[in-house]
């Protein structure tokens, strides 16, 4: 029992000695540690799904204040008001919070321990230089489709996926195996959509995109998700 009272976490099991549960922080109700092991797994799914969300939010977050940034300081000019910001946030935000789920990861990679900070130096760096691209291409996108503000906001609601496919692969995490990011992709395609409205549309100074504006977009999109993938590849091939 005292070992189990100095102990970081003491697990006692559901028929050992009344002492021994006492001592203990967690019972385990099935007598086997293998369950220890599928708990570990577990956590440190959650930990990943956790990080991969903080980075790829803030990564968009920073991205469209990056994005209003060099609009206003370069161009004198701002596409995004306070309403389609507030629109895009919650689209980016708010609906992507509903799909957080624990994903399957590869068993290999799960055996490496977590890092003690979940946002570090290195993820902090990543962010910016995420944060970057979005800004640089999300220009990019405003003024090959002159100005058209739904195409600029659509940039930002793909460019989701696109970074959950990089670090797919980096954390060797699957996410799509979930119906659930599916629906909040959609659904967050579909509140930004409001602005398709007529008396919307007009009221943020806005106009209906074209099909050339879609193929801007997406084409865009794909070169962000190229630039990320060369990175990683490069990465890896130093060995950091």
């Amino acid at each position: 029992s005292l070992s189990l009272k100095v102990a970081d976490i003491g697990i006692s099991l559901e028929d050992a000695a009344d002492i021994a549960k006492e001592s203990a922080s967690s019972i385990l109700l099935k007598n086997n540690f293998s369950s220890v092991i599928e708990a570990i797994k577990e956590g440190r799914k959650i930990y990943y799904s956790l990080k991969i969300y903080l980075i790829i939010l803030l990564s968009i977050l920073l991205g469209i204040f990056t994005h209003i940034l060099i609009t206003f300081f370069f161009f004198s000019q701002i596409f995004l008001n306070t309403i389609t910001i507030l629109v895009l946030n919650m689209a980016v935000e708010t609906i992507y919070a509903l799909s957080i789920i624990s994903p399957d990861a590869d068993e290999e990679y799960l055996k490496k321990k977590p890092e003690r900070r979940m946002i570090n130096r290195r993820t902090l760096l990543g962010i910016i230089r995420n944060s970057v691209f979005l800004g640089i291409l999300s220009t990019s996108v405003a003024f090959a489709t002159v100005g058209n503000i739904y195409s600029i906001m659509l940039f930002f609601v793909l460019s989701r996926p696109a970074l959950m496919w990089y670090y797919k692969f980096k954390y060797k995490i699957d996410f799509f195996k979930s119906k659930k990011i599916y629906v909040s992709i959609i659904l967050s395609i579909l509140t930004i959509s409001v602005f398709l409205n007529s008396y919307l549309i007009g009221y943020i100074g806005g106009k209906y995109p074209v099909f050339f504006d879609f193929v801007i977009t997406i084409a865009l999109v794909l070169f962000f998700l190229l630039i990320k993938m060369v990175l990683l590849y490069i990465e890896r091939s130093a060995g950091t």
